[in-house]
């Protein structure tokens, strides 16, 4: 029969044992805790995060439609201006037309009422144009 003292010895192993082993599993079940705590924060930042990135991304699709309407009005205005300059420079060679029929000294030269009047209307346009920003028509022109 065993000693009562390998007996106390066995018994003392053994709680030492059962101790050691409770405070191993509690620290790792709190340091698993702390983690999943840790996991549940990171994740929700991880969904505001992509939240953020879409709006964002409805931001740039926003701007690039903005671009393209605004290359499109430039385009449009180019077109117009093109237009209004080529009708002056029909009515001024008209006028140089009339000038060299008659063969007037350039000092008695003077342009056509008709010819003035569509400078003037062009010059208002032109202002007005000027003013009005890239998004509004052209006065006169629609």
């Amino acid at each position: 029969m065993p000693s009562l003292n390998v007996i106390l010895i066995a018994i003392l192993a053994v709680v030492l044992t059962g101790v050691g082993s409770g405070y191993l599993g509690y620290h790792q079940g709190l340091e698993r805790g702390e983690l999943n705590i840790s996991a549940q924060r990171d994740g929700k930042t991880v969904t505001k995060l992509q939240g953020l990135i879409e709006s964002q991304a409805d931001l740039v699709d926003q701007a690039n439609q903005a671009s393209i309407q605004i290359r499109e009005t430039i385009r449009l205005r180019g077109q117009q201006d093109q237009k209004i300059t080529r009708g002056l420079q029909d009515a001024l060679a008209q006028q140089q037309d009339m000038v060299q029929e008659q063969q007037t000294l350039a000092a008695d030269f003077r342009y056509s009422a008709d010819v003035m009047r569509q400078l003037q209307a062009s010059h208002q346009r032109a202002s007005q144009a000027a003013t009005g920003g890239l998004n509004s028509t052209v006065p006169g022109t629609q």
